[in-house]
């Protein structure tokens, strides 16, 4: 029922309007609309049974005040304006009204959300309670008992559930399957387990996403066939290929995993596994089995983006977790035989280089005296090239010696000159700005402009000035408060960082704007090492936009530092799958797996951090990391050369652990 076509929407009526004033109303709504239908809601307001759905679908109790201020909000859907009480039947009534007038994705995403919750805080007694109480002031018929109404309330639960499909049918089905992720991951990052609404959607979502999910499992099923043929002894020609393959093979498995994601979330959640997923899963890991036979170091980096693609279903995580640590250990028995093999063909190289030159030394003895003779003429010629040169430069000296002197006293004043002024440039600048008085002329995007052009050349409180300058202008312009607060945070003022950033999360800001002050109010909150909270503001900046991926990456670190390994490994893989592969999620990673005592596992992130480093202090963190792994599970000479190739990249800062485990022994 959409809101057009509820009874006390057409009369304009009250829950408390008796049969006379209905009569009224509907005699008056005549003039403007079709009589049947102006006829048709009188009827259903008059009669006791009838009447009850559309009880239920309406705002029990709200005066008209409120009434007006509801169905306002319903019509121009502004979810930053939702400021006005409501029980929770009117609250899921108000919801799904405003689904229907909704086209924006995002509003869509909040409203969908609400809806589902609120609906399971539906009390029976309550609403029962409230009908009667109306019916008692307009002289109607009670309801006697839940029977009629439960009934009435399951035809509202049907409405709602086709409120809802109706808004999914509008989106293409890759749209649908985001947004349904995205609500499903959202409801239940509140740790309900079970939600009313939700398995009838999830079962819909399944029928409607069936054709693309089995086409796509298809398409799979003839890339692991492709992979296993090309492996084959007859057709392998090296891995370069296999790589490529693997890389299209693991592409096709991300974007199967984004349209089966909503149902593996679902099942998890209700403790069954989803038997596509762990049936393809299976075919994966012993493809991968077999690629190991030829090449270890790519069948751990398929390993772990299908540790990625699969962590919602955690039977299939656990068992690729196993299958990592497998593969490490077998991994690390093959290069302790190949550094053997390489030691050996090292050793058999130095024995024939010392032949050699035993055969050598019998030949210089042979022309011993020629050689002398050839060397002495040369000395004495490299001799006379520098004395002539030294006897040159001293005339040079001697007839230039006071313009070199002025010459040198210029530059050293020169230099001394810029190092104070590099010393006090910006205080200098800063107070200027703040005393600059503005004149009419001046624009705030002039400032803006001014400030991010210091900002970007590193002055943080000039560009503080110049930002402050925007907001004298208008103190709500929002690139300049989130500048201001971000130059701060630069600064390492964290507290009038957190304050400016306040001016955005509680103003009347875009929800993408506030996005990102909750960003940076929890980077903030984290350098100040208030970590619950610092979660508490990164999960803001999540609700409001699911896939932003800077959020899980610092919520992760948080749940880090706390030590709830498991809530930050699963931030981790989200940013992840986000695309976003560098150096410090996997150097977290790998942090996160030597803190948790899974050593051989944290390696594997540690090299995987050194691949996608792109500065030698980075990698040299990763290497020494690496190295106390090692040193974990007792593997000296390795946490040896990780320490020595860290000391080598990063130089002072990791010369203790150097000089501690290896100095002797290299």
């Amino acid at each position: 029922m959409d809101l057009n076509d509820n009874p006390f929407y057409l009369l304009k009526a009250k829950t408390t309007d008796n049969k006379r004033k209905l009569l009224k109303l509907a005699e008056e709504a005549l003039l403007n609309n079709d009589s049947s239908k102006i006829n048709s809601a009188r009827l259903v307001l008059s009669s006791p049974k009838r009447r009850i759905f559309a009880e239920c679908s309406w705002f029990l109790g709200e005066d008209n005040k409120n009434l007006d201020r509801i169905l306002k909000s319903i019509k121009n859907v502004n979810i930053n304006k939702i400021d006005f009480d409501l029980t929770n039947l009117s609250a899921a009534n108000f919801f799904a009204y405003s689904i229907l007038n909704s086209d924006l994705n995002e509003d869509g995403l909040f409203l969908i959300k609400k809806l589902i919750i609120f609906f399971d805080f539906i009390d029976t007694k309550k609403v029962l309670e409230a009908i009667n109480q109306d019916r008692k002031i307009c002289n109607i018929k009670l309801v006697q008992g839940a029977k009629e109404l439960n009934e009435e309330l399951n035809n509202l639960r049907r409405f709602y559930i086709s409120t809802i499909n109706k808004f999914f049918d509008k989106l293409t089905i890759s749209e649908y399957s985001n947004l349904f992720s995205n609500i499903i991951n959202d409801l239940y990052s509140d740790s309900k387990n079970e939600y009313t609404l939700l398995p009838e959607l999830v079962d819909r979502y399944e029928l409607n996403a069936k054709q693309i999910i089995d086409e796509g499992e298809v398409k799979i099923s003839m890339q692991i066939d492709a992979i296993e043929k090309y492996i084959s002894p007859k057709f392998y020609k090296g891995s370069i290929s296999l790589g490529l393959m693997t890389d299209k093979l693991i592409k096709s498995i991300s974007e199967w995993v984004k349209y089966v994601k909503p149902i593996q979330i679902n099942f998890e959640r209700r403790g069954l596994i989803h038997l596509q997923s762990r049936n393809l899963a299976i075919v994966l890991r012993t493809l991968v089995g077999n690629i190991s036979n030829l090449d270890i170091d790519l069948s751990l980096e398929i390993l772990i983006d299908l540790k990625r693609l699969f962590f919602e279903v955690s039977e299939i995580k656990d068992l690729i977790s196993k299958d990592i640590n497998a593969l490490t250990l077998a991994g690390a028995k093959i290069k302790v035989k190949r550094t053997k093999f390489k030691n050996k063909k090292i050793n058999s190289k130095t024995e024939l280089k010392s032949k050699s030159k035993t055969k050598s030394k019998s030949f210089e003895e042979k022309y011993k005296n020629f050689s002398e003779v050839r060397n002495n003429n040369k000395n004495k010629k490299d001799k006379k090239i520098i004395n002539t040169f030294f006897k040159d430069f001293k005339f040079y000296l001697k007839s230039n010696t006071f313009f070199i002197i002025k010459t040198f006293l210029g530059l050293s004043l020169v230099a001394l000159l810029l190092f104070i002024y590099d010393k006090q440039y910006n205080n200098l600048n800063q107070k200027f700005i703040e005393n600059l008085e503005i004149q009419k002329g001046d624009n705030k995007s002039d400032f803006l402009f001014r400030g991010d052009k210091n900002f970007k050349d590193k002055n943080y409180e000039s560009a503080i000035a110049y930002y402050k300058k925007a907001l004298t202008l208008d103190p709500n312009f929002f690139e300049a408060i989130y500048s201001l607060a971000l130059s701060l945070y630069n600064l390492e003022n964290f507290d009038e960082s957190i304050f400016y950033i306040k001016k955005i999360t509680s103003g009347n800001f875009e929800n993408f704007e506030k996005t990102d002050a909750y960003q940076l109010l929890g980077d903030n909150l984290f350098r100040k090492k208030i970590y619950e909270t610092s979660i508490e503001a990164y999960t803001k900046a999540i609700k409001l936009e699911v896939d932003f991926s800077n959020a899980y990456l610092g919520r992760g670190r948080a749940y880090l530092k706390l030590e709830d390994f498991d809530s930050a490994e699963k931030d981790f893989f989200k940013y992840l799958s986000l695309d976003k592969k560098n150096w410090i999620v996997y150097i977290l990673l790998g942090d996160l797996y030597f803190n948790s005592k899974k050593y051989q596992e944290g390696i594997i992130y540690y090299d995987l951090a050194i691949k996608y480093s792109t500065k030698d202090d980075r990698a040299a963190s990763a290497y020494s990391m690496k190295g106390y792994s090692f040193l974990r599970i007792k593997k000296f000479d390795d946490a040896c050369n990780n320490f020595k190739i860290a000391y080598e990249l990063g130089g002072k800062s990791y010369q203790k652990a150097f000089n501690k485990y290896c100095k002797e022994k290299l």
